[in-house]
């Protein structure tokens, strides 16, 4: 009887189908951009991404929403003060504008400075390193 139901099981698995990969031209191309803060005190990374959020919904209202990026958590580093944000190939000016817009992070005076745009995240990576 059990032999029964595992092959019965085995032959259920084998035949639930994969779902098809998106083909290359049809997915959507990321970037992830390298960003420099430069401020003379200690920052926290709640802090900047509170004010990252908060400069794109008063550029761009709700509108914001539908654009796809996000800042990547694990990418701030406290001692060179740099943070990779990761979005898509249409909506890297709307975040590159809003990053400009920023002067003070938590009444501290900053500036936000793009170092590098890529494709990649190893490439972002490599760039931060060596810097």
């Amino acid at each position: 009887m059990d032999n029964a139901r595992s092959r019965i099981n085995m032959t259920s698995y084998r035949k639930i189908k994969r779902l098809k990969t998106l083909l290359p031209t049809l997915r959507e191309r990321k970037r992830y951009l390298l960003i420099k803060i430069i401020c003379e005190e200690k920052l926290d990374y709640k802090e900047i991404e509170r004010e990252f959020w908060n400069s794109i919904l008063n550029t761009f209202g709700k509108l914001s929403f539908l654009l796809s990026f996000k800042i990547i958590k694990d990418t701030f580093d406290e001692k060179e003060k740099t943070i990779i944000v990761k979005c898509n190939h249409m909506s890297k000016h709307f975040v590159y504008f809003a990053l400009g817009k920023i002067n003070e992070i938590n009444n501290k005076k900053c500036i936000l400075k793009l170092l590098k745009v890529s494709g990649s995240i190893k490439k972002v990576r490599r760039i931060n390193f060596y810097k």
